[in-house]
């Protein structure tokens, strides 16, 4: 019966492989710069990879003026929550 030998050297690339991508993945959600540079690779994948898409035609670009707000103020309720609605972010 043959014996099977088990050979440590051939795991030695397959661990490096393993460690050095670990290493990769911590480094893109620790550091800053690289996950930048991870956001821009991706970016840069969307536009050039993506399928164009038509565009819509349900936008619709709206001012609002205060002559335009001004029509909407039928009580002081409804000023006092545009007004807070002005100043919130």
């Amino acid at each position: 019966m043959a014996k099977l030998r088990f050979d440590l050297k051939k795991l030695i690339p397959i661990a490096v492989a393993v460690l050095s991508a670990t290493v990769a993945m911590a480094a893109v959600t620790k550091i800053s710069f690289v996950h930048q540079a991870d956001q821009f690779v991706r970016d840069l994948e969307m536009a050039w990879l993506a399928a164009p898409e038509p565009q819509s035609t349900d936008i619709t670009i709206v001012t609002i003026s205060e002559q335009t707000l001004k029509l909407f103020r039928r009580s002081p309720d409804q000023a006092r929550r545009v007004e807070t609605a002005r100043h919130c972010p």
